[in-house]
């Protein structure tokens, strides 16, 4: 049972969950804005792209119907 709960508490704070749980009143914003604050920074994980070159490398096209 302890699998199901950690389960259910790890997606507490999926984006999709949290609107959800302000918008039923379930989640107060002052603990998402506490969870916000535990996660770490990544930035400097970050990969960054040049658009134009990525489209460049595809041949402009991009994957979507005309």
């Amino acid at each position: 049972m302890a699998l199901l709960s950690n389960g259910i508490k790890d997606k507490e704070f999926d984006i999709r969950m949290t609107q959800r749980g302000l918008n039923k009143g379930l989640l107060q914003q002052d603990d998402v804005d506490k969870h916000h604050k535990k996660l770490p920074d990544d930035a400097a994980n970050a990969e960054y792209i040049d658009l134009e070159v990525f489209m460049e490398g595809i041949g402009g096209k991009s994957g979507l119907r005309d």
